[in-house]
């Protein structure tokens, strides 16, 4: 069920935010894309997300947190 009030065709029901902590998930985890908790949008509809993201190089203007010097 959606509870959106306005979904979009490219997310559906999951907003960006949902769509990028199920990523940051996966990447954290290490683990494979159908083993993604329940907790997160469907699988593929992330993986389609991430794919379109990176096709886009939107990863690329992404800002990276600055390096820390010393502990």
């Amino acid at each position: 069920m959606c509870t959106a009030t306005r979904p979009t065709i490219r997310t559906g029901c999951a907003g960006h935010r949902q769509l990028l902590d199920a990523i940051r998930y996966l990447v954290a985890g290490g683990i494979s894309w159908r083993a993604m908790p329940a907790d997160f949008p469907d699988w593929g509809r992330v993986y389609a997300f991430f794919r379109r993201w990176q096709r886009a190089r939107a990863d690329r203007r992404v800002p990276r947190p600055a390096a820390r010097d010393g502990p």
